[in-house]
């Protein structure tokens, strides 16, 4: 096999034999060096720019050889380093070399030095040393997809809750829009229920006043104040409503007696026992419209000028 082409060789090479691309050569501008990290990854150990000043082969390899066994004199096993030739300033280099420092020594500049895993002591070595780069290129490459794969896995698991938050929060909102819309119409259905009642029972009073007015109208007793006595009366029962306290305190006031609190209290029972009739009677009625019974009502004053009677007969 080919003997190992040491550092200090390859310097000499490139400074002495120009690289010549088509019928232009290309000149050399700087030259760096990085340590190749085990596993992945490398870092930049020196660059020297070769404009301006003059260099001769054996100040770069000391130089490089200096910085590199610098670099990792407290880092035992093998390292490897690479040298990298950079051409008419560009960034990206041409020509590449490999050394190996081991135990923070390049060991006689790699005199002497095969690359060969024969059967020995020394290809032996060799062979565990690069059993072991592998192995922990290896252990890095699973470690670093483990660490991604986890990493994809969280994002993804993150997203997930966050939709759902999202959604769960319109979820509430939509619940929250109907109870609230339901309240409301269940307010305005009671407070027209409450106006229907007080209009009804006004109307009732109106009617049940109605023979009273007319008798102050006329001055005549067309209908029996009874009539409007018993009115009174059921007035007083349904503010007292049957209520022995207030009939206690209206005594004490000397509003009503005795006699007339035990009368009141009579005519309660008999005008709540009414008016549960009543409700009865209501609640049986059919629901429907009403549009038709208003076209079948003739006003009074229509029938008594026409002189027809109810059936529509002279």
């Amino acid at each position: 096999m080919s003997r190992y082409k040491t550092l200090e060789t390859w310097l000499s090479e490139i400074f002495h034999e120009p690289i010549v691309e088509g019928e232009k050569a290309r000149k050399l501008t700087a030259i760096g060096c990085f340590w190749m990290k085990p596993g992945s990854g490398q870092d930049e150990v020196l660059t020297i720019p070769l404009a301006g000043k003059s260099w001769t082969v054996e100040t770069l390899f000391n130089t490089f050889r200096g910085k590199s066994e610098h670099k990792v004199q407290d880092i035992g096993g093998r390292h490897h380093f690479e040298m990298r030739a950079y051409y008419d300033g560009q960034i990206q280099h041409g020509e590449t070399h490999s050394f190996v420092i081991e135990d923070g020594e390049m060991k006689a500049n790699g005199a002497q030095h095969r690359q060969r895993e024969d059967a020995t002591k020394d290809g032996l070595f060799a062979q565990m040393m690069r059993a072991m780069d592998n192995k922990d290129q290896v252990i890095m490459s699973f470690a670093t997809m483990v660490q991604q794969t986890s990493l994809v896995r969280e994002q993804a698991l993150q997203k997930r809750i966050n939709d759902q938050t999202i959604e769960l929060n319109d979820a509430y909102g939509l619940v929250r829009e109907m109870v609230f819309s339901k309240s409301v119409a269940e307010h305005q259905m009671t407070m027209q229920q409450l106006a229907f009642t007080r209009q009804s029972e006004r109307e009732q009073l109106m009617i049940k006043m109605g023979p009273s007015l007319l008798n102050a109208a006329t001055g005549q007793d067309v209908i029996p104040d009874a009539a409007s006595d018993s009115l009174i009366l059921d007035r007083l029962a349904e503010k007292f409503g049957g209520d022995d306290e207030k009939l206690k305190m209206a005594v004490m006031a000397g509003f009503v007696t005795q006699e007339e609190a035990q009368m009141i209290r009579m005519r309660a029972a008999k005008v709540a026992a009414r008016k549960e009739a009543e409700r009865a009677a209501a609640a049986k009625v059919p629901a429907g419209p009403t549009g038709d019974a208003k076209s079948n009502v003739t006003p009074i004053t229509k029938r008594l000028g026409s002189g027809t009677d109810g059936d529509g007969e002279k």
